[in-house]
Protein backbone atom coordinates (compact mmCIF):
# COMPACT_ATOMS: atom_id res chain seq x y z
CA UNK A 1 0.00 0.00 0.00
CA UNK A 2 1.12 3.11 -0.89
CA UNK A 3 1.79 6.31 1.30
CA UNK A 4 -1.07 8.02 -0.84
CA UNK A 5 -3.31 5.26 -0.15
CA UNK A 6 -3.12 4.93 3.37
CA UNK A 7 -3.89 8.62 3.36
CA UNK A 8 -6.79 8.53 1.17
CA UNK A 9 -8.10 5.27 3.73
CA UNK A 10 -7.37 7.50 6.43
CA UNK A 11 -8.97 10.30 5.42
CA UNK A 12 -12.15 8.31 4.52
CA UNK A 13 -12.60 6.54 7.94
CA UNK A 14 -11.98 9.53 9.37
CA UNK A 15 -14.88 11.58 7.97
CA UNK A 16 -17.27 8.65 8.59
CA UNK A 17 -16.49 8.51 12.23
CA UNK A 18 -16.87 12.32 12.61
CA UNK A 19 -20.42 12.32 11.86
CA UNK A 20 -20.89 10.53 15.17
CA UNK A 21 -20.49 11.81 18.87
CA UNK A 22 -17.50 9.50 19.48
CA UNK A 23 -14.55 12.48 20.71
CA UNK A 24 -11.85 13.15 18.62
CA UNK A 25 -9.33 11.22 20.58
CA UNK A 26 -11.13 7.91 19.99
CA UNK A 27 -11.59 8.60 16.46
CA UNK A 28 -7.90 8.69 16.26
CA UNK A 29 -7.72 5.42 18.14
CA UNK A 30 -10.38 4.13 15.77
CA UNK A 31 -8.10 5.06 12.53
CA UNK A 32 -5.27 4.16 13.75
CA UNK A 33 -6.78 0.68 14.16
CA UNK A 34 -8.10 0.31 11.05
CA UNK A 35 -4.69 0.92 8.95
CA UNK A 36 -2.76 -0.77 11.25
CA UNK A 37 -4.68 -3.96 10.36
CA UNK A 38 -4.07 -2.67 6.33
CA UNK A 39 -0.43 -2.77 7.24
CA UNK A 40 -0.80 -6.16 8.97
CA UNK A 41 -2.63 -7.52 5.80
CA UNK A 42 0.11 -6.05 3.72
CA UNK A 43 3.01 -7.19 5.55
CA UNK A 44 1.48 -11.29 5.29
CA UNK A 45 1.28 -10.69 1.37
CA UNK A 46 -1.73 -13.36 1.51
CA UNK A 47 -3.69 -14.30 -1.45
CA UNK A 48 -6.10 -11.53 -2.49
CA UNK A 49 -9.12 -13.45 -1.29
CA UNK A 50 -7.72 -13.95 2.14
CA UNK A 51 -7.11 -10.06 2.22
CA UNK A 52 -10.61 -9.46 1.26
CA UNK A 53 -11.74 -11.53 4.41
CA UNK A 54 -9.42 -10.02 6.74
CA UNK A 55 -10.27 -6.32 5.25
CA UNK A 56 -13.98 -7.19 6.25
CA UNK A 57 -12.97 -8.22 9.41
CA UNK A 58 -11.02 -5.25 10.25
CA UNK A 59 -14.42 -3.18 8.86
CA UNK A 60 -16.59 -5.15 11.76
CA UNK A 61 -13.82 -4.26 14.21
CA UNK A 62 -14.13 -0.55 13.64
CA UNK A 63 -18.14 -1.13 13.93
CA UNK A 64 -18.05 -2.24 17.06
CA UNK A 65 -14.95 -0.19 18.54
CA UNK A 66 -17.35 3.19 17.42
CA UNK A 67 -20.76 1.26 18.76
CA UNK A 68 -18.84 -0.08 22.08
CA UNK A 69 -17.05 3.69 22.75
CA UNK A 70 -20.54 5.08 22.19
CA UNK A 71 -21.64 2.81 24.46
CA UNK A 72 -19.38 3.57 26.97
CA UNK A 73 -19.72 7.42 26.46
CA UNK A 74 -23.31 6.89 27.22
CA UNK A 75 -22.25 4.91 30.82
CA UNK A 76 -19.12 6.06 31.90
CA UNK A 77 -18.80 9.87 34.06
CA UNK A 78 -15.72 11.66 34.09
CA UNK A 79 -13.05 11.62 36.48
CA UNK A 80 -12.84 14.55 39.12
CA UNK A 81 -10.57 17.61 38.25
CA UNK A 82 -11.58 16.58 33.90
CA UNK A 83 -13.10 18.61 31.67
CA UNK A 84 -17.30 17.52 31.56
CA UNK A 85 -17.41 15.65 28.56
CA UNK A 86 -18.94 16.36 25.06
CA UNK A 87 -22.76 15.37 25.65
CA UNK A 88 -24.83 13.20 23.40
CA UNK A 89 -26.81 15.93 22.15
CA UNK A 90 -29.67 16.43 23.94
CA UNK A 91 -33.52 15.43 22.52
CA UNK A 92 -35.15 18.64 22.54
CA UNK A 93 -38.50 18.19 24.32
CA UNK A 94 -41.65 19.34 23.28
CA UNK A 95 -42.48 23.14 24.30
CA UNK A 96 -45.36 22.89 27.02
CA UNK A 97 -48.24 24.84 26.97
CA UNK A 98 -48.78 27.80 29.77
CA UNK A 99 -52.14 28.17 31.30
CA UNK A 100 -54.38 32.00 30.48
CA UNK A 101 -56.18 31.61 33.60
CA UNK A 102 -55.11 33.20 36.89
CA UNK A 103 -52.16 31.66 38.78
CA UNK A 104 -53.61 29.89 41.72
CA UNK A 105 -53.46 32.89 44.83
CA UNK A 106 -53.46 29.90 46.84
CA UNK A 107 -50.05 28.18 45.67
CA UNK A 108 -47.23 28.80 48.31
CA UNK A 109 -44.25 26.89 46.86
CA UNK A 110 -41.64 28.88 44.56
CA UNK A 111 -42.39 29.91 40.78
CA UNK A 112 -40.12 31.41 38.07
CA UNK A 113 -41.45 34.35 37.05
CA UNK A 114 -41.66 35.11 33.35
CA UNK A 115 -43.31 37.19 30.16
CA UNK A 116 -43.85 36.11 26.54
CA UNK A 117 -42.75 38.00 24.23
CA UNK A 118 -45.18 40.75 22.72
CA UNK A 119 -47.09 39.96 26.05
CA UNK A 120 -47.22 42.72 28.86
CA UNK A 121 -48.58 40.43 31.41
CA UNK A 122 -46.90 38.60 33.76
CA UNK A 123 -46.80 34.94 34.50
CA UNK A 124 -45.84 32.64 36.85
CA UNK A 125 -44.68 28.89 36.92
CA UNK A 126 -43.95 26.09 39.19
CA UNK A 127 -40.71 24.69 38.99
CA UNK A 128 -42.05 21.04 38.58
CA UNK A 129 -44.01 22.71 35.51
CA UNK A 130 -47.61 21.62 37.04
CA UNK A 131 -48.74 25.06 37.49
CA UNK A 132 -48.90 27.92 35.54
CA UNK A 133 -51.07 31.20 35.20
CA UNK A 134 -51.20 34.96 35.23
CA UNK A 135 -50.36 36.84 37.97
CA UNK A 136 -53.21 38.83 39.35
CA UNK A 137 -51.90 41.70 40.16
CA UNK A 138 -49.59 43.34 37.40
CA UNK A 139 -46.78 46.02 37.39
CA UNK A 140 -47.92 49.37 35.71
CA UNK A 141 -47.20 49.65 31.89
CA UNK A 142 -43.59 49.85 30.44
CA UNK A 143 -42.00 48.99 34.07
CA UNK A 144 -40.78 45.90 33.34
CA UNK A 145 -39.31 43.29 35.88
CA UNK A 146 -36.24 43.48 36.63
CA UNK A 147 -35.24 41.19 39.56
CA UNK A 148 -37.70 38.36 41.10
CA UNK A 149 -36.77 36.95 44.79
CA UNK A 150 -35.78 33.35 44.88
CA UNK A 151 -38.95 31.90 45.67
CA UNK A 152 -40.83 33.88 43.00
CA UNK A 153 -43.14 35.35 45.90
CA UNK A 154 -42.05 39.60 45.10
CA UNK A 155 -40.24 41.10 42.29
CA UNK A 156 -39.00 44.20 41.21
CA UNK A 157 -40.38 46.63 38.63
CA UNK A 158 -39.50 50.69 38.12
CA UNK A 159 -37.81 50.68 40.37
CA UNK A 160 -41.24 49.39 43.16
CA UNK A 161 -41.17 46.65 44.56
CA UNK A 162 -44.23 43.87 44.48
CA UNK A 163 -45.76 41.18 45.90
CA UNK A 164 -46.87 38.04 43.32
CA UNK A 165 -50.50 39.80 43.77
CA UNK A 166 -48.98 43.14 42.55
CA UNK A 167 -49.45 44.33 45.80
CA UNK A 168 -47.12 47.81 45.62
CA UNK A 169 -44.39 47.12 49.03
CA UNK A 170 -41.74 49.55 48.88
CA UNK A 171 -40.06 51.87 46.97
CA UNK A 172 -36.08 51.51 46.36
CA UNK A 173 -34.20 54.38 47.63
CA UNK A 174 -32.43 54.23 44.24
CA UNK A 175 -35.57 53.94 41.68
CA UNK A 176 -34.11 52.82 38.02
CA UNK A 177 -31.06 51.71 39.50
CA UNK A 178 -32.18 48.47 41.34
CA UNK A 179 -30.15 46.16 38.93
CA UNK A 180 -27.78 45.95 41.60
CA UNK A 181 -30.05 44.70 44.23
CA UNK A 182 -30.23 41.06 45.09
CA UNK A 183 -32.74 39.60 47.44
CA UNK A 184 -31.66 37.83 50.47
CA UNK A 185 -32.05 34.10 50.61
CA UNK A 186 -35.42 34.41 52.95
CA UNK A 187 -36.58 37.08 50.69
CA UNK A 188 -36.78 39.60 53.87
CA UNK A 189 -34.72 41.98 52.43
CA UNK A 190 -32.52 43.13 49.55
CA UNK A 191 -28.80 44.07 49.87
CA UNK A 192 -26.96 46.48 47.37
CA UNK A 193 -23.61 48.07 46.95
CA UNK A 194 -23.79 51.85 46.09
CA UNK A 195 -21.81 54.84 45.94
CA UNK A 196 -23.03 57.49 48.59
CA UNK A 197 -23.13 59.87 46.14
CA UNK A 198 -23.31 58.62 42.08
CA UNK A 199 -20.49 60.73 41.28
CA UNK A 200 -17.06 59.01 40.28
CA UNK A 201 -14.33 58.86 43.37
CA UNK A 202 -17.65 58.61 45.77
CA UNK A 203 -17.13 55.64 48.40
CA UNK A 204 -19.12 52.64 48.20
CA UNK A 205 -21.10 51.14 50.76
CA UNK A 206 -23.12 48.31 51.11
CA UNK A 207 -26.80 48.41 52.22
CA UNK A 208 -29.68 46.61 53.08
CA UNK A 209 -33.22 47.36 52.23
CA UNK A 210 -36.48 46.06 53.89
CA UNK A 211 -39.70 47.20 52.24
CA UNK A 212 -41.03 49.86 54.21
CA UNK A 213 -37.77 50.67 56.62
CA UNK A 214 -34.80 53.10 55.68
CA UNK A 215 -31.49 51.39 54.30
CA UNK A 216 -28.93 49.86 56.29
CA UNK A 217 -25.55 50.90 55.84
CA UNK A 218 -23.48 47.66 56.46
CA UNK A 219 -20.06 48.47 55.73
CA UNK A 220 -18.61 51.73 53.69
CA UNK A 221 -15.35 52.28 52.22
CA UNK A 222 -14.30 49.09 50.83
CA UNK A 223 -14.33 50.61 47.01
CA UNK A 224 -14.22 53.50 45.20
CA UNK A 225 -17.09 54.42 42.72
CA UNK A 226 -16.26 54.73 39.01
CA UNK A 227 -19.45 55.32 36.65
CA UNK A 228 -17.56 52.29 33.99
CA UNK A 229 -18.23 49.58 36.83
CA UNK A 230 -20.67 47.94 38.40
CA UNK A 231 -21.02 45.98 41.65
CA UNK A 232 -22.91 42.98 41.82
CA UNK A 233 -24.16 41.29 45.19
CA UNK A 234 -23.17 37.93 44.43
CA UNK A 235 -24.70 36.58 47.83
CA UNK A 236 -27.06 37.90 50.24
CA UNK A 237 -28.00 35.71 53.31
CA UNK A 238 -28.76 36.66 56.97
CA UNK A 239 -29.11 33.05 57.71
CA UNK A 240 -25.13 32.91 56.97
CA UNK A 241 -24.50 36.00 57.76
CA UNK A 242 -22.29 36.74 54.55
CA UNK A 243 -22.71 38.91 51.88
CA UNK A 244 -20.15 38.92 49.09
CA UNK A 245 -20.03 41.72 46.54
CA UNK A 246 -17.86 41.84 43.37
CA UNK A 247 -17.00 44.86 41.37
CA UNK A 248 -16.85 44.39 37.52
CA UNK A 249 -15.04 46.43 34.68
CA UNK A 250 -16.42 47.89 31.47
CA UNK A 251 -16.51 43.94 31.02
CA UNK A 252 -18.15 40.95 32.63
CA UNK A 253 -14.91 39.91 35.03
CA UNK A 254 -14.32 40.54 38.25
CA UNK A 255 -11.67 42.18 39.23
CA UNK A 256 -11.99 42.29 42.97
CA UNK A 257 -14.10 40.55 46.10
CA UNK A 258 -15.00 40.85 48.95
CA UNK A 259 -16.78 38.48 51.75
CA UNK A 260 -18.55 40.10 54.39
CA UNK A 261 -20.64 39.17 57.95
CA UNK A 262 -23.77 40.88 57.22
CA UNK A 263 -24.65 41.79 60.57
CA UNK A 264 -21.58 43.88 61.29
CA UNK A 265 -19.85 44.57 58.19
CA UNK A 266 -16.65 43.15 59.13
CA UNK A 267 -14.58 41.96 55.44
CA UNK A 268 -14.24 38.57 56.40
CA UNK A 269 -11.59 38.01 52.67
CA UNK A 270 -10.53 40.01 50.03
CA UNK A 271 -9.54 38.71 46.81
CA UNK A 272 -7.64 40.35 44.01
CA UNK A 273 -7.80 38.87 40.55
CA UNK A 274 -5.36 41.20 38.82
CA UNK A 275 -5.74 43.03 35.63
CA UNK A 276 -7.16 40.18 33.94
CA UNK A 277 -9.55 39.44 35.82
CA UNK A 278 -12.35 36.39 36.76
CA UNK A 279 -15.84 35.15 36.34
CA UNK A 280 -17.14 34.44 39.69
CA UNK A 281 -20.42 32.85 40.75
CA UNK A 282 -21.32 32.39 44.53
CA UNK A 283 -24.12 30.19 46.03
CA UNK A 284 -27.18 31.96 47.38
CA UNK A 285 -25.56 31.18 51.16
CA UNK A 286 -22.28 33.21 50.15
CA UNK A 287 -19.98 29.62 51.39
CA UNK A 288 -18.80 28.76 47.97
CA UNK A 289 -17.41 30.20 44.89
CA UNK A 290 -16.47 29.48 41.52
CA UNK A 291 -13.82 31.35 40.23
CA UNK A 292 -13.41 30.91 36.30
CA UNK A 293 -10.16 31.81 34.75
CA UNK A 294 -8.38 31.43 31.72
CA UNK A 295 -5.35 28.95 31.21
CA UNK A 296 -2.52 31.14 30.22
CA UNK A 297 -2.93 32.73 26.87
CA UNK A 298 -5.78 30.41 25.57
CA UNK A 299 -9.48 30.70 25.25
CA UNK A 300 -10.12 27.35 27.60
CA UNK A 301 -10.71 28.62 31.32
CA UNK A 302 -10.10 26.27 34.13
CA UNK A 303 -13.02 26.89 37.26
CA UNK A 304 -12.22 26.45 40.80
CA UNK A 305 -14.64 25.90 43.28
CA UNK A 306 -13.32 27.42 46.32
CA UNK A 307 -14.56 27.68 50.15
CA UNK A 308 -15.85 31.69 50.43
CA UNK A 309 -14.52 32.45 53.86
CA UNK A 310 -10.69 31.25 53.70
CA UNK A 311 -10.35 30.03 49.88
CA UNK A 312 -9.50 26.84 50.28
CA UNK A 313 -9.86 24.52 47.08
CA UNK A 314 -12.89 22.24 46.93
CA UNK A 315 -12.59 21.17 43.25
CA UNK A 316 -11.66 22.12 39.44
CA UNK A 317 -13.20 21.89 36.10
CA UNK A 318 -11.57 22.11 32.92
CA UNK A 319 -12.72 23.78 29.98
CA UNK A 320 -15.92 25.31 31.44
CA UNK A 321 -17.20 28.61 32.73
CA UNK A 322 -19.06 28.71 35.90
CA UNK A 323 -22.10 30.60 35.99
CA UNK A 324 -24.50 29.61 38.85
CA UNK A 325 -25.13 27.01 41.83
CA UNK A 326 -28.18 25.16 42.18
CA UNK A 327 -29.97 25.83 45.34
CA UNK A 328 -27.83 22.94 46.94
CA UNK A 329 -24.28 24.05 46.19
CA UNK A 330 -23.85 20.40 44.57
CA UNK A 331 -24.55 21.25 40.84
CA UNK A 332 -23.28 24.10 38.55
CA UNK A 333 -24.62 25.59 35.49
CA UNK A 334 -22.42 27.10 32.80
CA UNK A 335 -20.73 26.69 29.52
CA UNK A 336 -17.81 25.14 28.02
CA UNK A 337 -15.40 27.98 26.71
CA UNK A 338 -14.22 26.91 22.98
CA UNK A 339 -18.18 25.82 22.32
CA UNK A 340 -20.28 28.01 24.08
CA UNK A 341 -22.53 24.71 24.92
CA UNK A 342 -24.49 25.37 28.13
CA UNK A 343 -23.76 22.60 30.57
CA UNK A 344 -25.07 20.82 33.90
CA UNK A 345 -22.22 19.23 36.08
CA UNK A 346 -21.86 17.44 39.45
CA UNK A 347 -18.72 19.89 40.05
CA UNK A 348 -17.74 17.30 42.60
CA UNK A 349 -17.78 14.41 40.65
CA UNK A 350 -17.36 16.16 37.22
CA UNK A 351 -19.92 14.46 35.85
CA UNK A 352 -21.90 15.83 33.42
CA UNK A 353 -26.31 15.60 33.79
CA UNK A 354 -27.37 17.81 31.05
CA UNK A 355 -25.76 19.75 27.87
CA UNK A 356 -27.55 22.13 25.21
CA UNK A 357 -25.68 19.63 22.55
CA UNK A 358 -27.35 19.50 19.72
CA UNK A 359 -30.13 22.54 20.51
CA UNK A 360 -29.68 25.99 19.02
CA UNK A 361 -28.65 29.01 20.83
CA UNK A 362 -25.09 29.02 23.39
CA UNK A 363 -25.24 29.86 27.38
CA UNK A 364 -27.93 32.88 28.05
CA UNK A 365 -28.32 32.85 31.78
CA UNK A 366 -29.53 30.42 34.49
CA UNK A 367 -31.80 30.98 37.52
CA UNK A 368 -32.22 28.27 40.32
CA UNK A 369 -35.14 26.35 42.01
CA UNK A 370 -34.41 27.96 45.98
CA UNK A 371 -36.07 24.80 47.18
CA UNK A 372 -34.53 21.58 45.00
CA UNK A 373 -32.12 20.72 42.41
CA UNK A 374 -34.04 22.31 39.44
CA UNK A 375 -32.37 25.30 37.32
CA UNK A 376 -33.65 27.29 34.79
CA UNK A 377 -31.05 27.63 31.67
CA UNK A 378 -31.52 29.93 29.03
CA UNK A 379 -30.04 29.77 25.69
CA UNK A 380 -30.31 32.73 23.27
CA UNK A 381 -30.60 35.98 24.96
CA UNK A 382 -27.43 37.77 24.48
CA UNK A 383 -25.43 39.14 21.49
CA UNK A 384 -28.32 40.75 19.78
CA UNK A 385 -30.08 37.36 19.50
CA UNK A 386 -33.78 37.24 18.94
CA UNK A 387 -33.80 33.09 20.69
CA UNK A 388 -35.20 33.13 24.17
CA UNK A 389 -35.54 30.00 24.91
CA UNK A 390 -35.57 28.38 28.40
CA UNK A 391 -35.46 24.96 29.87
CA UNK A 392 -36.40 23.90 32.97
CA UNK A 393 -33.85 20.70 34.09
CA UNK A 394 -34.10 18.37 36.54
CA UNK A 395 -30.74 16.57 38.11
CA UNK A 396 -31.38 13.17 36.30
CA UNK A 397 -31.18 15.09 33.24
CA UNK A 398 -34.84 15.33 32.09
CA UNK A 399 -36.03 18.94 30.96
CA UNK A 400 -38.73 20.92 30.32
CA UNK A 401 -38.73 23.73 27.61
CA UNK A 402 -40.69 26.75 28.13
CA UNK A 403 -42.96 28.35 25.33
CA UNK A 404 -41.05 30.31 22.70
CA UNK A 405 -39.50 33.80 23.25
CA UNK A 406 -40.17 33.12 27.17
CA UNK A 407 -38.19 36.05 29.27
CA UNK A 408 -37.44 35.45 32.83
CA UNK A 409 -35.18 37.48 35.05
CA UNK A 410 -32.07 35.09 34.40
CA UNK A 411 -28.77 35.94 35.87
CA UNK A 412 -25.86 35.65 33.39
Amino acid sequence: MTNRQRDRITAAFEQELARSPMPPALRAESVRAAVHQRRDLESQRQPWALALVAGLLAVAVVATLVFGARESIHKAGPAPGTSPPSATPTPSPSRISVSDSQFPATYSGPVLLFQIGGESQLRAISWDASTSGVLGGQPPAGAGMSAQSPDGSRYIAGGIVYDRQGRRLATLPCAGKDNSATFSADVQLLCKAEPKTRVTGSVMRLETDVPGQAPRIVASGFAIYGDNSTYPVLACDVATDRAIVAVLGQGVSAGRLWVFRLSTGAIIRTVDYGPEGAWVTATADGSIIAESVPTGNSHVSTTTIRRADNGVKLGTLSDFIAHGFSSNNSLLVGQTAQTTLAALVDWRSGKQLWSSAGLPGGYGGVRADPTGNRVAIGLGFVGGSDQADVYIVAPDGSAVLMPAHTWPVLQY
